[in-house]
């Protein structure tokens, strides 16, 4: 009863989930002093991107201010945020002592043998921290720090997955914006469809051509406004936010320019081949893979102390007509058999982790090489052919709506220049995406140092 209201007193008060307090909660993420709150309680390793002043994080239009969002909101660093301060305090009990164990004997319960024996016997291994237990603390310490190397490595893929979804919300919403412009601009020239129509000067089969060119580009417009919605979506969910936030309504309205906010360093766009990285830690993937192996290491030691024997030590006491005492030493000597394979299995589990950076390392250096290679031919388009063409479809629409409005061109030059136009007029958008993504792949490829939130030089 004592030991019972004991672990009763020791345990946390219990919590109840109700629907109402989450849904508070979800409303509270959209007051700017709850995100405060929250970045002012975050803790990120020193190679993790580093959080942007608040003048950089104020605009939906700012890289940071979609960051700290993700920081703070996303579902998956907030997920691994959890796991590793569970794993950090689960380290702290780890290689303690096993249970102390006392042993009360009474021979013969109210029968004439009057002899009571208390035995008690403490790990000596364990209180010395010898052996499994040094062995057992090094392996949750260093699960604590795969946990951490984790949540890194949660929050580059989190700023990567909220920055590329804004990419695509802008992208999406000024594709919506041009067509929508060029709809309304054809549907002005509806009314001489109209005039012309009802003179006798178009037929009927004629003026509903021009009524289906327009209603095609209004099509367009309606399936990128679609896109849009399912971009913002995106946005939200990446961003940890519920949806109906004001800055969501601002992405969308942003400025054309504002689809590529996030630039590359100088070094990063020419040809020349650049210096591989020259520590894993400068890489969020390459430390997850690092510290796995470290973890698989740690394994290994833990699974050779299984071959320690174990040690206990302490009083016997015998009552009869007065005490005597004594001393036990208590021996286990594990069977060869019973470690023998888990050591086997964690030298392979090691090696596999081995192979596994060896891999990660090999993926980056390919993937920072197609990158730099797509960008540079999106970026010969984007300033060659894509504005050349995309010139000339604006310079022909212009003219056949000139000529189509002064009665001397005909309706079929002017649907013509209307759907070469149509078929153009996001190019440019196309481009200005295609090219901030591929720099979101080169980001992603040579790490934190090449993003705006370079984290800070860590110490050799």
């Amino acid at each position: 009863m004592v030991l019972g209201a004991l672990g009763a007193c020791l345990a946390p008060e219990p919590v109840e989930l109700r629907l109402d307090d989450a849904r508070d909660a979800l409303a509270r993420r959209a007051d700017p002093a709850t995100l405060e709150e929250v970045l002012a309680l975050v803790e990120l390793p020193p190679t993790a991107l580093a959080i942007p002043p608040a003048a950089e994080r104020q605009h939906p239009g700012q890289p940071g201010f979609w960051m700290v969002r993700a920081l703070a909101w996303s579902p998956a660093v907030r997920a691994a945020r959890g796991e590793w301060r569970a794993l950090r305090a689960e380290a702290t009990s780890a290689g303690a002592p096993a249970p102390i164990a006392i042993q009360v004997v009474d021979h013969e319960l109210g029968g004439d043998d009057e002899l009571v024996e208390a035995i008690g016997v403490l790990d000596l291994i364990g209180l010395l921290g010898l052996g499994p237990s040094r062995a057992e603390r090094r392996l949750a310490h260093a699960d604590a720090a795969l946990a951490l190397g984790r949540l890194e490595l949660a929050v580059w893929d989190g700023w990567l997955a909220v920055e590329r979804a804004r990419l695509r919300h802008v992208a999406a919403g000024a594709r919506e914006q041009i067509l929508g412009e060029l709809a309304e601009a054809a549907r002005g020239d509806l009314e001489r469809v109209a005039i012309l129509e009802r003179t006798g000067r178009l037929s009927l089969a004629e003026s509903a051509s021009a009524r289906a060119a327009v209603a095609t580009i209004e099509r367009r417009r309606s399936a990128w406004e679609e896109s849009t919605l399912a971009a913002r979506a995106t946005l939200a969910l990446a961003a940890g936010v519920s949806g109906d936030e004001p800055e969501l309504a601002l992405a969308q309205g942003l400025a054309r320019e504002h689809v590529a906010a996030v630039t590359l360093p100088a070094e990063l766009t020419g040809d020349a081949p650049l210096e591989p990285l020259d520590r894993y830690d400068r890489h969020p993937r390459l430390r997850a893979a690092w510290l796995r192996f470290a973890l698989a290491e740690a394994a290994i030691r833990r699974a050779a102390a299984s071959a320690w024997p174990g040690l206990a030590l302490g009083p016997h006491v015998g009552y009869l007509d007065e005490a005597q005492i004594g001393a036990v030493l208590r021996l286990a000597v594990p069977f060869p058999s019973s470690w023998r394979g888990r050591l086997a299995a964690a030298v392979e589990r090691r090696d596999a982790a081995i192979d596994a950076f060896e891999d990660q390392l090999a993926a980056l250096t390919i993937a920072e090489r197609e990158a730099r290679a797509r960008h540079r031919t999106i970026a010969r388009r984007a300033s060659g052919a894509t504005p050349t063409a995309l010139a000339a479809a604006h310079a022909e629409w212009r003219a056949a709506r000139t000529a189509f409005r002064a009665g001397r061109g005909g309706l079929l030059q002017w649907m013509v220049a209307l759907e070469q136009l149509a078929a153009r007029s996001t190019w440019s958008i196309d481009e200005a995406e295609a090219l901030a993504l591929a720099t979101m792949a080169i980001i992603e490829a040579r790490g934190p140092a090449a993003s705006p939130f370079a984290p800070p030089a860590v110490s050799q």
